[in-house]
């Protein structure tokens, strides 16, 4: 995703959209020192916070800026397929720059060992289910209370099974994600919605 759309998508939350716009503008002037942050793995016991029947193969990575943000909004990159953490990683260098930036925070989320998301399967597309989607929704819940993150501002954006995770999460979680993206990650600006919009998929 380009600056532009991230700072978009980084909005703040479910205001106007000429307002939104107009602070996004601004938003790109901003400056922050310079970082020295990376991605972090998030032991399993410790995000998984007492939870338990998660799949055992999902596994944790968390990127969190050195100046987060107060309230920082939260984005969710699920890798494609063939992928992992470490790919991903390389893969959204320029989002972190972003994040630096701006102060959000971007959780990895990996499908150890496996070649694709499961995003159709009947535990992952229940609300409140033990597959994939609810996984990294506990991945969700674990960031918002260790970094007080903004829930109104959780996105998630992914290509190929991380696209098609991105929608089963868009679809059976519309209450955790505000909005997200499906493609190539440069290609695509998120547009702000009102409180009352149900989260859409941007291609």
């Amino acid at each position: 995703m380009t600056v532009w759309g991230m700072h978009m998508m980084m909005g703040l939350g479910r205001m106007g959209r000429p307002a939104a716009v107009a602070l996004a503008v601004g938003a790109m002037f901003m400056a922050r020192p310079a970082a020295a942050a990376s991605m972090q793995e998030v032991a399993q016991t410790t995000w998984w916070a007492g939870v338990t029947g998660l799949p055992s193969y999902v596994n944790m990575y968390i990127y969190v800026p050195d100046a987060p943000a107060a309230k920082p909004p939260i984005v969710v990159v699920p890798h494609h397929c063939q992928g992992s953490a470490s790919s991903t990683n390389s893969e959204i260098a320029s989002l972190y720059t972003v994040a630096d930036k701006t102060g959000f925070i971007v959780i990895i989320p990996e499908a150890t060992g496996q070649n694709c998301w499961d995003a159709g399967s009947s535990r992952s597309l229940k609300h409140g289910g033990p597959g994939d989607t609810g996984a990294i929704v506990q991945m969700v819940k674990y960031t918002l209370g260790k970094y007080n993150g903004d829930a109104n501002r959780v996105y998630t954006v992914g290509g190929s099974s991380g696209g098609i995770m991105t929608e089963a999460l868009l679809g059976v979680y519309p209450d955790v994600f505000m909005t997200g993206a499906v493609g190539r990650l440069a290609h695509h600006v998120v547009v702000l919605l009102g409180p009352a919009a149900p989260a859409p998929v941007a291609r």
